[in-house]
């Protein structure tokens, strides 16, 4: 947020600069000079602008992203718990089966094992959809019938939207960092145009003799990147304390 504040000064600092280098009464040379660089360096402030709304429209699209896969995530919670609990009663049902020869349920019994609820609420963002897919897979040969209803459709629609909403960050991330880059490129354009403006803008003032006024119209490059709120002229320095005479000494009666 901080590089946004400081984006959003310079722009505004951009086109004041722009705005008192048009209201100066030149003429002759000092005009051509002056009106030359306003329209070389105006049309690179406003892709600078362009590019800020840019890199905040991406950013607030990432965020809002993010919030939507929290909420999913949240989802896959109560719907993972749901699996772990019916494929548990699955391997019961399993263990349970006079026949039973299947080395699948002992690798399914260790996986939940080492696998808790509590375990996959604590997992990263990427290594959640790689676990509640692999879970989700074993639903079609453990879950038992009569959980079927009540388990899978809510597991077979998290698991779409924890695919979906994956895709959907991975695309908005791409976008916001294409969009950073791209605003680095038109700030440290503008940077130079306002360089370039200051320059101009000099050269015209000193061709009718007002080259004192500079600082007036175009502020100093980090003036302008740095300018607090209020008053962006330098404070001057307090006046000297006037010096305290010193006081007579009382005298002190004899006793």
């Amino acid at each position: 947020m901080t590089i946004g504040k400081r984006d959003a000064r310079f722009s505004k600092e951009s086109k004041a600069a722009c705005t008192n280098a048009r209201g100066v009464t030149l003429d002759g040379g000092a005009d051509v000079v002056r009106n030359t660089v306003l329209a070389y360096v105006e049309p690179i402030f406003a892709e600078f602008d362009s590019a800020i709304s840019a890199e905040d429209r991406a950013e607030t699209k990432l965020n809002a992203s993010v919030v939507k896969m929290e909420q999913v995530e949240a989802e896959a919670g109560r719907s993972f718990a749901a699996m772990h609990s019916g494929l548990q009663t699955g391997v019961a049902f399993a263990h349970a089966a006079p026949d039973r020869t299947d080395v699948d349920v002992d690798n399914l019994e260790n996986y939940l094992d080492a696998m808790s609820p509590s375990d996959f609420r604590r997992l990263s963002r990427a290594e959640t959809l790689v676990q509640f897919e692999r879970t989700h897979g074993y639903l079609g040969d453990f879950l038992p019938t009569e959980l079927e209803s009540r388990i899978k459709p809510l597991a077979d629609d998290t698991l779409a939207k924890l695919k979906a909403m994956a895709d959907e960050q991975e695309q908005s991330n791409a976008e916001w960092l294409q969009e950073q880059a791209d605003l680095e490129t038109a700030r440290n354009k503008a940077k130079e145009a306002y360089v370039t403006l200051r320059d101009g803008m000099a050269t015209a003032l000193r061709m009718v003799g007002m080259h004192e006024r500079l600082n007036q119209i175009v502020k100093p490059l980090h003036r302008a990147l740095y300018a607090t709120s209020g008053s962006d002229e330098p404070s001057e320095p307090a006046e000297p304390a006037e010096p305290v005479a010193p006081s007579d000494p009382v005298p002190v009666p004899n006793e």
